[in-house]
C-alpha cells in the first residue's frame, strides 16, 4: 500500500498507453502492418488521442516475429 499512487492521475501517467497485437501464426509482416495501420488511423480518430504510431514485426510482449507488433497511442496533453 505505501507504494500506491493517491492522486486521481499518478505522476507516472505521461500520458501514453501501448497497444499489443498478435495475429495468428503464419501471417505475415505486411498483413501484420495493415492491421495496425487500420489500428493506428481509427485510434487518431478519437478525440484526446494525439497520435499512435506503431511497430510491425516486433512485440513487447512477443519478441520479434512477423505476426507481432505493437502500437504506442500518444493522448493528448490535458494539463
Amino acid at each position: 500500500m505505501a507504494m500506491t499512487p493517491t492522486a486521481f492521475v499518478p505522476a507516472e501517467d505521461q500520458g501514453m498507453m501501448f497497444a499489443e497485437l498478435r495475429l495468428p501464426e503464419g501471417a505475415t509482416l505486411e498483413r501484420t502492418a495493415e492491421v495496425l495501420e487500420r489500428f493506428s488511423d481509427a485510434a487518431e480518430k478519437v478525440d484526446g488521442v494525439r497520435v499512435a504510431p506503431f511497430v510491425a514485426g516486433f512485440g513487447l510482449m512477443g519478441g520479434r516475429a512477423p505476426n507481432t507488433g505493437f502500437a504506442v497511442v500518444v493522448l493528448d496533453d490535458w494539463g
